[in-house]
């Protein structure tokens, strides 16, 4: 019986982080795409980037506070097909369900997640979705680079 219930919660917890996408750590995204190129800062700090390769995949990661807050995939030979965008979609779902969110930006496909979660856009040539906190970390420091008269 205890071997039962060990065995089961190893699976659960094997299952969870193999669900888990957008708000992974470093060490969780290693694990999933293998070792990354060495972190690099963005302008202001704010952010950091770091590129892994994988199954004919090269995927960009932007890391705000050490949590993957954009993936962004590139196919090494070729376009990314729409099989493979759906495919993205399904795992970046995190159980929720993807719904169309209209863009004017030619041939680009854009999604939403219900929960508000994250959004993906999708061409012929890459795959990227971002969370809703990495937009919110971006928001943020651009407020604080905005010039102010206060003071003068």
């Amino acid at each position: 019986m205890k071997a039962l219930l060990v065995t089961l919660l190893i699976l659960c917890s094997i299952t969870t982080s193999a669900i888990a996408r957008l708000g992974e750590t470093e060490e969780q995204l290693t694990v999933r795409f293998g070792q990354g190129s060495v972190p690099v800062s963005s302008q202001g700090g704010w952010c950091q980037q770091q590129t892994f390769q994988k199954h004919g995949f090269t995927i960009m990661v932007t890391l705000v506070n050490g949590l993957s807050g954009v993936e962004e995939y590139h196919l090494n030979r070729g376009d990314v097909t729409t099989e493979q965008a759906h495919a993205l979609l399904a795992i970046h779902s995190q159980g929720h369900k993807w719904v169309d969110f209209p863009q004017d930006i030619g041939t680009v496909k854009a999604w939403k997640r219900d929960d508000g979660g994250a959004t993906a856009l999708w061409d012929s040539t890459y795959f990227r979705v971002w969370s809703k906190q990495y937009d919110d970390a971006q928001t943020a420091f651009k407020k604080v680079q905005e010039p102010s008269l206060e003071g003068f």
